[in-house]
């Protein structure tokens, strides 16, 4: 796998973060000449993760933390705004924001409609 193709297994939840540290993460998390692009279905299926069980509280922090604070990651034009917003709202879930089932659906029905919340 070259590491174009971890950092896109990351991004798809076929790997964790400590998998990904595994591969070399800070040397992969280092700007490369092209980024791996998180686009609005990416953030649909961490979401879909969580409401289904598959997807814990912290893995989705060391998701959003990873993506948001690499300069790896890029947004999808047409989807820039509304996961930018959607990214911030899940960053909080450090300090104090609460996601249940329902909150979930409703980030996922923001990105489904690409409007900002």
């Amino acid at each position: 796998m070259n590491e174009k193709e971890i950092l896109e297994k990351f991004r798809d939840l076929v790997i964790t973060r400590e998998e990904l540290e595994n591969h070399g993460g800070e040397h992969l998390l280092k700007k490369m000449g092209e980024a791996v692009v998180v686009c609005n279905q990416h953030i649909i299926n961490l979401l879909d993760g969580y409401i289904h069980g598959r997807v814990t509280i912290t893995r989705i922090l060391e998701w959003v933390n990873t993506i948001w604070f690499s300069d790896t990651f890029d947004y999808c034009d047409e989807g820039c705004d509304c996961i930018a917003s959607i990214m911030n709202r899940l960053e909080e879930l450090d300090e104090g924001f609460t996601l249940d089932n329902d909150a979930a659906k409703n980030l996922v029905s923001a990105l489904k409609k690409n409007v900002e919340i």
